[in-house]
């Protein structure tokens, strides 16, 4: 075998060096199968492992990072690289399997690491992650005449079979963990969701460092692993600068999803009314922008790596000024969620309006009534998406995944990119889908206003499709609100955008039904007019072409479109801080500063408050430095005015002081601070 994905040499050969092994010959595996550097092989009716078991790293390697820091892997991350494949060489994904799990489900094994497609046994260049799925036939999936790359397969029917055999997955002790779930959750969200909910309902356990959980009670939330060493009031781990990152990363929690998780990790609380966390809960609680489990893990990663590689009085969570890639965007709860914070999720969970407006209620924010716009369902969401880059981003995706993964992905998708709910339907819009007249009874239903002149039935032409999209592409467009009229700057855009000539974009936006001026001599469209059009990127009503705006040529393109240009940069790139970037807000930037002093004068725990107050004061938020708060609250002196302090900032002194949560939530009831939890535990025992 040549250790690849199909191994070396005959017909299934395929990528070298990758996470599947196999052998030479044409069915992979067979006779030389077990020899190369893969990690599984294909024998008929089965998937063979390699003998030994994956070796695993060892928990904690010391090691020293710049400027004295401990360099230690984040145990406040999933072990999201354990599936990774860190061989000299490795091409793949994920690493290959060291075990296998067959289904009854036929062609399905389930595995503790990379999986694939296979094509009536033989292996392809398809990964999968946790499942290899062996597809029959031309119409399940399509090879070329070398028949070691997947040019077609479906996607919807591998996704259903792995839905069928997640019951033997559930009852195999060890091998569903929350890092494989992880990245299962990168490879299928559904899918990732899915199996969460079933071994909830079967309330299996599994193990994250010395704690066991069961997913029943607790789910699966990332941010968990922020939670638990302060519930349990120890860390399985020696201390690290991590345990400050982490202590300031709390502060930034919403105070809502503080409690539900709080109350979800403390099993000595009443389980009821507490909702199991699920892969999408971190997506819903985000702001629009952000990938959920992938943007948490990667921004705590970030944020650690940036603490102990810097200098101590530089030292900070945020990574850059703009803290764009550290800081997590957790929604905020003093704002109500509106119905197009709902459209905007649907596009990215496929998930109904009305189930994200319930879930979104039990998990402690506003979400008004969405009348008309609560019946819209997953199959509403290419309705309900205005902006034309989403769309043409997901045609280059694959897609067999459309229905499910594809707009997760869509690049910048945020609700300027969604049908506002209850607004007038641009005419554009309607005639950009495939069948408009269906799309208008549709958007009716859905609370949405119609043009006055609506689309005629039956399917358009792609040719009539494609000059829709680029009309709406224009920043102008619509005006007026229904998108009728049609100025000769736009006719021009369209032209260039679809390469026609502008007279003949003129004639079909009519044909389509728009008012297009009469009686103008449209000029010859050149070469430059073309590039800024391909070049541009669009933000809500404002433009920015990437061509440097000195250039007369582009500037004319710019009049000729009727494009507005904001400003007279000096130089050819103009750099956009996007306005839905949201920074934690000025309460969420407060460290518990009279909690600590107080209980470390009480003696509870004093040696970490010296290097906590030190690290807070240099940390800060993109709106607020903590230092500020800090050298301006004073210690709380007997008979002041009570204070009302945070969940997220009880807990964070319990990651500091490393003690538990109810601990420091006693101590604060003798206090006299309120918080939250003064009657999750009787007195007498909190006290106790």
């Amino acid at each position: 075998g040549g250790g690849g994905r199909g191994g070396g040499g005959g017909r299934g050969g395929g990528r070298g060096g990758g996470g599947w092994g196999g052998g030479g010959g044409g069915r992979v595996g067979g006779g030389g199968g077990g020899g190369g550097g893969g990690g599984g092989v294909w024998e008929p009716g089965k998937v063979v492992t390699l003998p030994h078991p994956r070796k695993s790293k060892p928990d904690w390697e010391r090691r020293t990072a710049a400027y004295g820091s401990s360099w230690l892997p984040n145990p406040y991350a999933w072990p999201v690289d354990q599936y990774e494949d860190d061989r000299p060489g490795a091409t793949a994904s994920y690493s290959r399997p060291s075990s296998t799990l067959p289904s009854r489900e036929y062609g399905i094994w389930w595995t503790d690491g990379a999986g694939t497609i296979l094509v009536d046994g033989l292996f392809t260049d398809k990964p999968l992650f946790g499942r290899v799925v062996n597809l029959h036939g031309e119409e399940q999936a399509t090879l070329p005449v070398d028949r070691n790359k997947l040019q077609r397969y479906d996607g919807q029917l591998v996704h259903d079979r792995s839905v069928k055999a997640i019951d033997e997955l559930v009852n195999c002790p060890g091998l569903l963990s929350p890092g494989w779930l992880h990245d299962m959750y990168m490879d299928d969200h559904q899918l990732a969701e899915t199996i969460t909910t079933r071994a909830a309902q079967r309330n299996i356990s599994w193990k994250i460092h010395n704690w066991t959980l069961g997913v029943g009670r607790t789910g699966f939330f990332p941010p968990d692993l922020l939670f638990l060493p302060a519930v349990a009031g120890t860390r399985p781990w020696p201390e690290m600068h991590h345990d400050t990152v982490a202590a300031l990363m709390l502060l930034l929690v919403p105070e809502p999803v503080a409690r539900w998780r709080l109350r979800a990790l403390h099993q000595d609380l009443p389980a009821e009314g507490v909702p199991t966390a699920g892969p999408f809960d971190l997506f819903l609680l985000s702001e629009f922008g952000s990938k959920g489990s992938a943007a948490w893990a990667d921004r705590l990663i970030q944020a650690g790596r940036f603490y102990a590689e810097v200098r101590d009085e530089q030292q900070d969570i945020s990574g850059s000024p703009s803290s764009e890639h550290a800081i997590f965007p957790w929604r905020s709860p003093a704002k109500p969620v509106s119905p197009q914070d709902v459209v905007t999720a649907m596009v990215h969970t496929r998930m109904s309006a009305d189930h994200i407006a319930r879930r979104l209620r039990d998990l402690g924010y506003d979400v008004p009534s969405l009348g008309s716009l609560a019946a819209a369902t997953a199959d509403d969401v290419p309705l309900l998406v205005v902006t034309t880059s989403v769309g043409e981003k997901t045609e280059r995706l694959d897609p067999v995944r459309e229905t499910s993964n594809s707009l997760m992905y869509a690049t910048g998708t945020h609700p300027g990119h969604v049908l506002p709910p209850g607004s007038m339907v641009p005419l554009a819009h309607l005639q950009a889908q495939e069948y408009p007249a269906w799309a208008a009874r549709r958007l009716r239903e859905l609370g949405y206003t119609l043009p006055d002149r609506l689309p005629a039935v039956g399917p358009l032409p792609a040719s009539d499709q494609a000059a829709a999209r680029a009309l709406l592409r224009h920043p102008r467009y619509p005006a007026p609100s229904d998108g009728c009229e049609v100025t000769t700057g736009q006719v021009l855009y369209v032209a260039a955008r679809t390469s026609q000539d502008p007279q003949v974009v003129a004639d079909q936006l009519t044909r389509l039904g728009f008012s297009v001026p009469t009686s103008v001599t449209y000029p010859v469209l050149a070469q430059w007019h073309r590039s800024v059009v391909r070049e541009e990127q669009t933000h809500e009503e404002f433009y920015f072409p990437q061509p440097d705006l000195r250039d007369p040529e582009v500037r004319m393109a710019c009049t000729d479109f009727e494009l507005p240009i904001v400003g007279a940069p000096n130089f050819g790139r103009i750099r956009v801080t996007r306005s839905y970037d949201t920074a934690p807000s000025t309460a969420h930037s407060r460290i518990s500063t009279l909690i600590i002093e107080e209980i470390a004068n009480r003696s509870f725990l004093t040696h970490s408050w010296t290097k906590i107050r030190s690290a807070a004061r240099s940390a800060h938020t993109p709106d607020t430095s903590l230092s500020r708060f800090l050298t301006s609250i004073r210690p709380l002196r007997q008979g002041a005015t009570p204070h009302h302090i945070r969940l997220t900032e009880l807990t964070s002194a319990a990651i500091v002081l490393n003690r538990p949560f109810r601990e420091l939530a006693a101590a604060a009831n003798r206090l006299g601070l309120h918080h939250d939890a003064e009657d999750w535990w009787p007195p007498e025992e909190s006290e106790g």
